[in-house]
């Protein structure tokens, strides 16, 4: 699932996942949560159907406090009255992170890093000019990237 081109060498989107695994802010939480098991994956862009604009991210994160007992399992419990299947037909934009950290296609690999390390997270979708949703870099690809390359670089510099 991972597509590669050489015309984008030294660019974020080199090693991103292209072909992404998104759902559109109408579909229910479960189908969301069969969604992340199904494809083995741990963030799930939403976009827009129609314009395949990034929307925001749902992430296993977010799921677990949803499930269990954070902040957004008062859907669950004030909205739904403790009415667990209520609240699981709820649209996924309902949990959802709506502020997403993004990159640009030509953002190099060093801003990949910096943000992945200053704020955390472990994907950032890739977003053209339009926001349209063109890929998305996680730590691992980070990894398998520092795994390839032969440098002097130290664990303290990244």
């Amino acid at each position: 699932m991972h597509t590669r081109h050489a015309t984008d060498q030294g660019t974020v989107i080199s090693i991103a996942t292209r072909h992404v695994i998104s759902a559109p802010p109408t579909m229910r939480i479960f189908g969301a949560i069969e969604t992340l098991t199904q494809w083995g994956v741990r963030r799930l862009p939403i976009v827009d159907p129609g314009t395949h604009r990034l929307k925001g991210i749902l992430t296993a994160r977010d799921v677990i406090d949803f499930l269990g007992g954070g902040e957004k399992f008062n859907l669950i419990n004030v909205k739904h009255d403790g009415n667990f299947l209520a609240a699981i037909n709820e649209s996924v934009s309902r949990i959802m992170k709506h502020e997403v950290r993004t990159l640009s296609p030509g953002a190099n690999l060093q801003e990949a890093i910096n943000i992945i390390v200053e704020t955390r997270i472990g994907g950032i979708p890739i977003v053209d000019s339009e926001g349209v949703l063109t890929g998305i870099v996680t730590e691992r690809d980070v990894l398998k990237v520092l795994c390839r390359t032969h440098s002097n670089l130290r664990v303290r510099d990244v």
